[in-house]
């Protein structure tokens, strides 16, 4: 459906698949991946969180869910870097900084449950360092460099 680009009608599918078997969590996040995918954020973010309710353990989903608040905060904040306007640039500032917090959460989770993962912890060193939290910044940052090593260890 996705290569046919016939996204909406994957959509139908997976809520009508959802409507049958609602506990089911895969369902929630494939569905939140394509509305995501598509920069359909709020219907992403509810169902990454539906997914969620049904199994806090979701690596994908925490991780997903993390990225999008994390991606959306920094879209947000190079606008604001490239405005000269000070009441755009504060507001988009102000957004920026709650997307981020809201990010946390659901990275450091995704931490919890994969802590070899390095897309979440090169987010999580960045968040750390920009909230002034350096030790954990630099944690982050050492745990990607045994990674690499690791990984370079296995080439």
């Amino acid at each position: 459906y996705i290569q046919l680009e016939r996204t909406s009608e994957l959509i139908g599918k997976l809520g009508e698949a959802i409507a049958l078997d609602e506990e089911n969590d895969l369902l929630y996040f494939n569905r939140g991946t394509i509305y995501d995918q598509q920069g359909e954020m709020a219907n992403a973010i509810k169902d990454y969180k539906a997914a969620l309710a049904i199994n806090p353990s979701s690596f994908g989903a925490n991780y997903n869910l993390g990225a999008l608040y994390f991606n959306t905060a920094i879209e947000r904040n190079n606008k604001a870097n490239a405005t000269s306007n000070n009441s755009v640039y504060k507001k988009l500032k102000k957004e920026a900084d709650g997307l981020f917090a809201n990010a946390l959460p659901y990275l450091e989770e995704a931490y919890v449950l994969d802590s070899k993962d390095k897309n979440t912890l090169l987010s999580l060193k960045q968040l750390y360092y920009m909230n002034e939290d350096y030790a954990k910044s630099e944690a982050m940052k050492k745990e990607i460099a045994d990674l690499d090593q690791l990984i370079g260890e296995k080439k």
